[in-house]
C-alpha cells in the first residue's frame, strides 16, 4: 500500500539465448481447464495497457470439434460522462517497401450460407443528431487507387447482387 508515493512495478521477464545464439524463453499464462474454464485478466485500471511483438501479435481463439469456436471482441467502454474511446487499426508505414495490408475476412464454412461481414456507421438517439458517416476510399498517388465493389460468384446458380440505397 503507498499512500503518498508511487506503487512498486511488477516485471516479468523470460531468460535470453546464450550469447545471442539459441532461443529465448517465453512466459506462458495459462487458466485451468474443466466444465468451467478458467480465465486470464489483464487489466490496466486507469492506465494503458500495451501489446508488442517484434514480429507477429496473434489474437485467437482454439479450433473446436464439438461446438461453435471462440469469438475476438475488440471494443471500447460505454462512457455516460462524454465520448466513448475509438477503435482504430492500422498498418505502419514503409519507406523502403511497401505498407501492410490490413484484410478483414469472415471464414468459409460448409454449411448452405458463407459467414457475412457487416461494416456500420453508429446510430444517433438525439432527435436532431446525425448518424456516423461511412467512408469508403482509396490510396492517393501518381495513380490513385481503385474501389471495388463486388458481388460473390454463383458456381452452380445465380451470382449475388450489388446494392445501393440512400436512406
Amino acid at each position: 500500500n503507498s499512500a503518498k508515493s508511487s506503487a512498486g512495478d511488477i516485471t516479468l521477464k523470460a531468460g535470453n539465448g546464450l550469447g545471442g545464439e539459441g532461443s529465448g524463453g517465453s512466459i506462458i499464462a495459462s487458466s485451468g481447464t474443466g466444465a468451467n474454464a478458467g480465465s486470464v485478466l489483464i487489466a490496466a485500471n486507469d492506465g494503458e495497457l500495451s501489446m508488442t511483438a517484434a514480429k507477429k501479435l496473434t489474437l485467437s481463439t482454439s479450433a473446436s470439434t464439438t461446438e461453435e469456436s471462440g469469438s475476438v471482441s475488440v471494443s471500447t467502454a460505454a462512457n455516460n460522462a462524454g465520448t466513448s474511446g475509438s477503435v482504430l487499426v492500422f498498418t505502419g508505414e514503409s519507406e523502403s517497401a511497401g505498407a501492410g495490408s490490413i484484410n478483414i475476412l469472415a471464414g468459409a464454412g460448409s454449411s448452405s450460407v458463407g459467414a457475412s461481414v457487416n461494416v456500420r456507421a453508429g446510430a444517433t438517439s438525439s432527435s436532431n443528431g446525425q448518424g456516423g458517416e461511412l467512408f469508403l476510399g482509396s490510396g492517393a498517388g501518381a495513380t490513385g487507387g481503385d474501389v471495388s465493389v463486388q458481388a460473390g460468384e454463383g458456381s452452380s446458380k445465380v451470382g449475388g447482387s450489388v446494392n445501393i440505397e440512400a436512406g
